[in-house]
């Protein structure tokens, strides 16, 4: 084989061989490079490509611009004598081994508890990860948002684990929070390493500066402060300054008390051993019903908050009893109420092992101060559980400016209705959200959300089926979602749903894989990317997002119970499938028709028929596309429903009505909207 191919993503773009650089003149013959280095999989297909690179292209240009890209591509590489670059009319890659890349060095380098060279010389890291090639076009842009996001959060994971574990000696730990600080100053496990290195080595003067610098830091960026752990080891090495009769011994014994307190936290974290907490439904009996949205908006949203931290699982409880149901978990209680200046929440934190309350503070629930009561929030549960969060990842959530304080109040009133699932409210709520995106065109959840309910629309208006017009304006709204922020979940995961419906499942693809690598700790995110795989034939991706999304949830929900459902019919194991409780499939009006499909292709006829029966008198009750259907239009308005990628997917939904004994003769397979 070939030397290796040498490729640099952090800092000025390279790729050499053999110590010898290589020219690729275009930009997106370099990204395709790119991003055939960093796929977790060994080939990527020319439909993911032309969705990241030429995204706003028509198909014929953007196909033909592929295959220059990609003879220009093969000509750089194998003239300089490079042997693992594959490509067929289907699929496009670089061989196993053929090829290295400084990110993969990094990352294997924190994995063995090391911080690679780069990691130490280079600032800003993640910031200069593809610097030169992002601005190429939206979707790659968005990806390589999404993929600076992953290196940091892997990267700090692993320095954390590090840094916290007893074999990993001294020096060591010193160079890696040096790495961590480089990615975070805020990061209060690196800055507490560095004041005990310095003390070790009788800097007492170093390890205070350090302590003054965080403390300036957090003071002028963020309003706060550093967190009780690292206010006491000031304290101890302030203490231990003035004790002139100090010893090296009792520095030694300082930080080892220091690291013996964090490591266990540290540690469970990073094996993914962690606390669980249960969200109970907020007690809203004290709030008028005019201004009960902005309560469970607020809880919808802190949940989401919740779950972009991977130090603890989070679960919605459905009951407070549900949420003290377990004994090794903390369940979060609130109440709400009106108060002259406004509503309160009166929020508690228990320890369910003991039926302790470990910690109750009362917020003010307002869209002016949204995000900031969020931090607070999750900044005083990890002090309570004694869990490690900087922050610059606090940060991270979403800060609403004071212009955009009326148009989150409409939003969230709007939001309500979505929940709903009923079709009067549902269709003012779309046009609601429609209005709010056309006045407020900077308000990216606005433009998420009416690509989520146009995606959705069928669902919940039984009998109707979306239009080509209706598709793109999903589209529409869901790409200026995802310019507006291009770090939201939501907004790729609605964009992916929408290109689906339209039949573009390769740039569907690019988004669903987005939505999970931004935020792969949300089971949500997970199962819906996890749909969107299996319907695009991608069944291991499927299975494992899946099942990742199960665990985590802990006590899946009825919709994360049905995706389960109609992932495991997708890839053909139908006794998966009937085997949820009837009472789930019932859960939405249009969902048995799963349920039937599976029983019809496992031979159980009586029982499909059965079963039919039931789905379609839900189905009439609920109808609102004019007379009451037969049968047969019921049977072939559900083969409407979901965005298969071929025909041969769809008929395994269709021959599961057929041997149910449904006529379905009249429905025929179509890749997108018409």
């Amino acid at each position: 084989m070939s030397d290796q191919l040498s490729i640099c993503l952090i800092g000025a773009w390279r790729v050499s061989i053999g110590g010898k650089d290589i020219r690729i003149a275009n930009r997106k013959t370099s990204a395709i490079l790119a991003c055939l280095a960093l796929s977790e999989t060994p080939q990527l297909s020319r439909e993911r490509l032309l969705g990241m690179l030429w995204s706003e292209a028509d198909t014929d240009r953007a196909r033909a611009s592929l295959r220059q890209a990609l003879h220009e591509l093969r000509d750089c590489v194998v003239s300089a004598g490079f042997e693992g670059f594959e490509t067929d009319k289907l699929q496009v890659g670089l061989m196993p081994g053929s090829f290295v890349t400084d990110v993969q060095e990094i990352m294997q380098a924190a994995e063995r508890g090391e911080a690679h060279p780069l990691a130490l010389t280079q600032s800003s890291l993640t910031d200069e990860f593809l610097h030169s090639l992002e601005s190429i076009d939206p979707a790659f842009e968005a990806w390589v948002s999404g993929k600076r996001r992953f290196i940091e959060d892997t990267l700090t994971r692993a320095y954390e684990k590090a840094i916290a574990s007893n074999s990993t000696p001294a020096p060591r730990r010193e160079t890696l929070a040096r790495a961590l600080a480089g990615l975070d100053p805020t990061n209060e496990i690196a800055v507490r390493q560095h004041m005990i290195a310095r003390f070790e080595r009788g800097d007492v003067a170093g390890a205070l500066h350090a302590y003054k610098n965080l403390w300036d830091l957090l003071s002028e960026e963020f309003d706060t402060e550093p967190s009780r752990m690292t206010q006491d080891l000031f304290v101890q090495i302030k203490m231990a300054e003035e004790n002139e009769a100090a010893s090296g011994a009792a520095a030694k014994g300082l930080a080892d008390n220091t690291l013996a307190r964090a490591s266990p936290v540290a540690f469970r974290n990073a094996q993914a051993e962690r606390l669980v907490i249960a969200v109970a439904p907020f007690d809203v009996d004290g709030v008028p019903h005019d201004r009960q949205y902005l309560v469970h908006g607020f809880r919808r949203d802190l949940l989401s908050s919740l779950v972009r931290f991977r130090e603890w699982l989070v679960r919605e409880a459905a009951s407070p009893a549900q949420a003290a149901s377990a004994h090794d978990e903390y369940a979060i209680e609130a109440s709400a109420f009106a108060e002259s200046d406004g509503l309160r929440l009166a929020l508690m934190l228990k320890d369910n092992a003991s039926g302790v309350y470990l910690w109750s503070e009362r917020f003010r629930v307002s869209v002016e101060q949204w995000a900031e009561t969020q931090q607070s929030i999750v900044r005083r549960i990890a002090a309570v559980l004694n869990v490690q969060i900087s922050s610059g990842r606090l940060a991270q959530l979403a800060d609403l400016g004071s212009e955009d304080a009326s148009a989150y109040d409409r939003w969230l009133k709007a939001q309500v209705e979505t929940f709903s699932w009923n079709p009067v409210p549902w269709a003012a709520a779309l046009s609601a959200m429609r209005t709010l995106a056309k006045e407020r065109p900077g308000f990216s959840p606005a433009f998420s959300s009416v690509t989520q309910m146009l995606n959705s629309s069928q669902f919940v208006l039984i009998g109707q089926i979306p239009d080509a017009a209706h598709v793109e304006e999903a589209i529409d709204h869901g790409l200026e979602a995802t310019r507006l922020d291009p770090v939201d979940t939501r907004g790729h995961l609605a964009l992916g749903w929408a290109y689906a419906m339209g039949g573009q499942h390769d740039r569907a693809v690019v988004h669903h894989d987005l939505a999970v690598e931004l935020n792969d700790n949300d089971p949500w995110t997970l199962m819906s990317g996890a749909l969107g795989a299996g319907c695009r034939l991608r069944h291991d991706i499927a299975l494992g997002r899946a099942e990742r999304a199960m665990e985590l949830s802990i006590a899946p929900g009825p919709m994360h119970l049905l995706y389960w459902a109609n992932i495991a019919f997708l890839r053909g194991d139908y006794a998966t499938c009937v085997s949820i409780d009837p009472a789930v499939w019932r859960s939405r009006t249009y969902s048995g028709g799963w349920f039937v499909a599976a029983l019809g292709q496992l031979g159980r006829k009586k029982e499909a028929k059965l079963a039919f029966e039931d789905f379609a008198g839900r189905i009439r009750n609920a109808w609102l596309a004019g007379p009451v259907p037969d049968d047969a239009a019921i049977g072939c308005w559900f083969l409407k429903l979901w965005p298969f990628i071929n025909e041969a997917e769809w008929a395994k939904l269709r021959d599961g009505f057929s041997h149910a004994g449904v006529d379905v003769s009249a429905a025929s397979f179509s890749l997108g909207r018409e």
